[in-house]
Formats: structure tokens, sequence, C-alpha cells
């Protein structure tokens, strides 16, 4: 009965995990990227309220429904 061939060193279940941290950092990156270009094709929300990722506040006026002008990780395009 031939047995399946395992390399010696590091576990493939720890490969596994490497390459799925990798894949996902990669998609985060993406999303964050994705969520910049909306901002930045949007300049009229940048005077919504909002904090930025310092924590300083800055916009004039509330906003509405689903608007936000950060993403996520609270990157703004004022601030770049």
């Amino acid at each position: 009965m031939p047995q399946s061939k395992v390399t010696p060193g590091r576990p493939q279940h720890h490969r596994l995990n490497v390459a799925r941290h990798g894949l996902s950092a990669f998609f985060t990156q993406g999303v964050e990227l994705q969520e910049r270009l909306l901002l930045i094709n949007r300049p009229w929300e940048e005077g919504l309220l909002h904090r930025s990722a310092d924590g300083q506040l800055h916009g004039h006026t509330a906003p509405h429904g689903g608007q936000h002008s950060t993403t996520d990780s609270g990157w703004c395009s004022g601030r770049s």
C-alpha cells in the first residue's frame, strides 16, 4: 500500500495557514484600495462630519443615509 509523501520540515497545516494569512492580507488591502478609490471619486463626501484615522474630527455636514467619508481603517482623502 503506497504511503503519501510528506516533505520533512514544517507541517503541511502550517504552510496552509501561512497561505491563508497571505490571501487574507491581500484581500484586505484590496478592499482598502477600493474604498479609497470610491472616496476619491466622491469628493463632496469630504464635507461630511467624520473622524479620520488620527482621531481628528472634520467636515461640516452631518452624514445622512449610508454615506461615509472614511474607509473602514479611517483613511480620509482630506488627510492624504
